[in-house]
This record gives structure tokens, C-alpha cells and sequence, in this order.
């Protein structure tokens, strides 16, 4: 006989999937992802074509060769300021003043514009300038060289890190291993406040509809509850893998009718071509530090602390969903637990930067934050008894919550009219 549990489940599920607002969400979320990143990209393609002309006026006469025309920006040299540079119909962008010698008079030189002036064309024109004056300074000091001495003089000293493994030592980054760490805990964090939520708003329908009175009559409290959780679960499970799949589809389809590279093949070959030695190094490094990170422990755990944060929470939301009556209420009493999911998100950023901190070694213990803050070390590398330990404290907190909200659940979700406390609800668990 198949368990009421799943029956639950899956009519749960199934009533949420055929939503037209369901449907709709998941077609249409992965194009406005993937649009977050074609967009940026098509308009700074955009921008570049549009080539600016701004005008030189070089009172020294030392400076304006310095200002090299780009595919941005084209600089003309012109000899004074003139009244048709602040016209609505110039082809002049902007006028970039140079009044005095920049060696003694470092502010003497200013930009105009009818607009704001472009940052990047600001920071070009402040580089090149620099990089002009700082030769300037070098040839009145008369020492041969003076620039390739200095140059060899400030340059930095590059620290590799290498970790100790069962396989032999192996290259690692520690900037790879904190963003792969921050993006699950922020997967994480996300998958339980949504579909935490939603547990949460559904348990309220159904109460408010009374629909429930009816349910109860075939099936316990405590197996709707189960099944609810397990249902709603599943279908954001579901949901997650086709955006997963558009999104991939989607950014591989876009790339290739843009041309715009995803896996920056074309800038890789452009930094061979021009002798980037020292990029490709970098990219080929982090290349292997992402090979170095143990993916299989990382997936397991992932779905492991998925599973765990999620039924936590969900299973405390549902019982604060069949006690309350309207959204007011239900506001009130999800406020404590929207706290602490900020303090387990926080932590686990906080983790990022000292991930074996005793704040980080204890925060990963501690159930209702240990599904954030140990997805933020476990790239880092973490002993296998912390991991069990980890787990096994997550997994019985879950079946404690779960227990106790059962018993809220089984009196609340009948009870019309009467205002909620938390002190109203630990009397229920007690007279359960």
C-alpha cells in the first residue's frame, strides 16, 4: 500500500508544477539570468563602437602625443578653447586642458564636457599622464636606466600555495576555493528561504480555505505535514534542475549566435599571440585549483546540507503556518527565524576569511547555521569527523524540530480566531 506520506507528496507537487505561474516562473527565469549576462556584455560591444572625439589643448606642448588615440576615444590636439565645444551640435565629446609643466603643477590638467565625463575616459587619460611625468622625473635625475631600476625594484614577489594531500602536493588559490564555498552557501540560503517560505504560505491556504478539515479526516496531521515538506521540496528540486539545464542551453546558444566567447577560449589565444606568459600562467593555475577541489565530497555534502537546512526550516515554518490565523501574524512569528537565517548567512561570509576560526569550527556544528557555514569550508578542506559530526547534529535537530512541530501542527491547524504566542505554542507541545 503506497504510504499516505507520498501521496501527500506528490499531490503536492503535482498542484504546484501545473501552476501557470510555476510554468511561467521556470521558462522565464533562465532568460532573465542569462540576459543579466549577454546584456552587460552586448552593451559595452555597443559602447565600443561608438568612438568618442575629444579634443587636446596642450598649453606645454609636452603632453598631448601621450594621449594615444584608442577604439574609444579619438584625441585631437587643437590649439585654444573655442565656443563650439560647448555647442549641442559639436562632434566634440570633450575637451581635455592641460594649462602648466605636470611635473611641478600636478592639477593642471582638467577635462570639460557638456555630460559627465566617462570614468574610463578620465582614468585613461590620468594613467597616460602619470605614466608621462613619471618619465619626465626620470630623465631629470640623469641616471641611465633609472626607469628599468625602479621598475626591477617594485617588483612584487609572488607567493604560490601549495597543499598537502594524500595524492602528493597539489597547486591551489585560495580566492577559487572561497567563491566556489560563498556560491553553494548562497544556493543553499536561497533554496531554504523560498521554498521555506512557500511551505509556509501553503500550510496557511489550506487552513484558511479550510480545506484542511477535510484532509485531516483521511489523513494524520503529522503524515500532511511530512508530505507537504517532502512535496514543496521536491518541487524546487525540480524547478532548480530544469533552470540549471535553460540556463546552460541558453548561455552556450547565445554565445555561439553573439560570438561572444563564454569559456574565454578567444582571450586566451590572444594572450598566447601576444605573449601574456604571465596571464596564461595565471589562468592555467586556476584551472588547476578548481581540478584540485575534492567534487565529489562537495556534491555529496552539498545535497546532504541541502536536504537537512531545508527540512529544518521548513518543518519550523509549518507550524508557525498552521498556528496563525492572517499574514500579520505569520510575519511576527517568522521574524525570529528570518534573524537567524541572516546571522547563519552572514557567518558563513564571515567563515569565507578564516575558515578554520573557532568561530567558523563552531558555527558548523551548530544546526541551524551548519548547513551554510561548513558549505563555506568544505573546499577549503575539513577532517572527516567534523563532517560526520556536522551531518549527524544537523539530521537529529531536524527529526527533533520536526517532532515538535508536528505536534503544533496537529492543534493549530484546526484552531480559527485566536491570537498565536510562542508561549501558546510550547503549551501545545506539552499537551500533545
Amino acid at each position: 500500500m503506497e504510504s499516505k506520506v507520498w501521496i501527500v507528496a506528490q499531490r503536492e507537487a503535482a498542484t504546484r508544477i501545473k501552476k501557470k505561474s510555476f510554468i511561467i516562473m521556470t521558462i522565464l527565469m533562465p532568460f532573465l539570468m542569462a540576459g543579466l549576462v549577454f546584456l552587460p556584455l552586448l552593451l559595452s560591444m555597443i559602447g565600443s563602437s561608438e568612438r568618442m572625439t575629444v579634443a587636446v589643448i596642450d598649453n606645454t606642448g609636452k603632453y598631448a602625443e601621450a594621449l594615444k588615440s584608442n577604439d574609444d576615444y579619438l584625441f585631437v590636439p587643437t590649439d585654444k578653447m573655442r565656443d563650439s565645444f560647448r555647442s549641442d551640435s559639436t562632434d566634440v565629446g570633450a575637451v581635455v586642458q592641460i594649462t602648466a609643466d605636470l611635473v611641478d603643477f600636478p592639477g593642471s590638467a582638467a577635462i570639460f564636457s557638456q555630460r559627465e565625463v566617462p570614468m574610463d575616459l578620465r582614468g585613461y587619460v590620468e594613467s597616460a599622464l602619470t605614466e608621462k611625468v613619471r618619465e619626465e622625473k626620470f630623465n631629470r635625475y640623469d641616471i641611465p636606466e633609472l626607469s628599468s631600476i625602479i621598475d626591477d625594484v617594485q617588483k612584487k614577489v609572488e607567493v604560490s600555495t601549495i597543499r598537502w594531500t594524500d595524492e602528493g602536493e597539489q597547486s591551489s588559490m585560495s580566492e577559487v576555493v572561497m567563491v566556489v564555498g560563498m556560491i553553494l552557501t548562497f544556493l543553499i540560503y536561497m533554496f531554504v528561504l523560498s521554498y521555506g517560505s512557500m511551505v509556509m504560505q501553503g500550510v496557511m491556504e489550506e487552513k484558511t480555505n479550510r480545506i484542511v478539515e477535510l484532509m485531516v479526516s483521511s489523513v494524520k496531521p503529522v503524515d500532511l505535514l511530512l508530505g507537504k515538506i517532502i512535496g514543496i521540496g521536491l518541487v524546487g528540486i525540480f524547478q532548480m534542475l530544469i533552470w540549471g539545464l535553460l540556463l546552460a542551453v541558453l548561455l552556450v546558444g547565445g554565445s555561439l549566435m553573439t560570438g561572444i566567447p563564454m569559456m574565454a577560449e578567444t582571450d586566451m589565444q590572444a594572450m598566447a599571440a601576444a605573449g601574456a606568459s604571465a596571464d596564461m600562467a595565471e589562468m592555467a593555475q586556476l584551472f588547476t585549483a578548481l581540478g584540485s577541489l575534492p567534487v565529489v565530497e562537495i556534491i555529496v555534502l552539498f545535497v546532504l546540507y541541502f536536504i537537512g537546512g531545508y527540512l529544518l526550516y521548513a518543518s519550523i515554518l509549518a507550524a508557525f503556518g498552521a498556528a496563525v490565523n492572517d499574514q500579520q501574524d505569520s510575519q511576527q512569528l517568522m521574524l525570529p527565524v528570518m534573524v537567524i537565517m541572516m546571522f547563519a548567512f552572514y557567518a558563513g561570509f564571515y567563515s569565507a576569511d578564516n575558515p578554520e576560526g573557532p568561530f567558523a569550527f563552531w558555527m558548523s556544528f551548530f544546526p541551524f547555521t551548519s548547513s551554510i557555514v561548513m558549505m563555506v569550508r568544505i573546499p577549503f578542506g575539513v577532517p572527516v569527523w567534523q563532517e560526520l559530526l556536522s551531518v549527524a547534529l544537523l539530521f537529529a535537530t531536524d527529526f527533533f524540530i520536526l517532532w515538535i512541530s508536528a505536534k503544533i501542527y496537529r492543534v493549530g491547524i484546526l484552531m480559527y480566531g485566536k491570537k498565536i504566542s510562542f508561549k501558546e505554542m510550547c503549551r501545545w507541545v506539552k499537551m500533545s
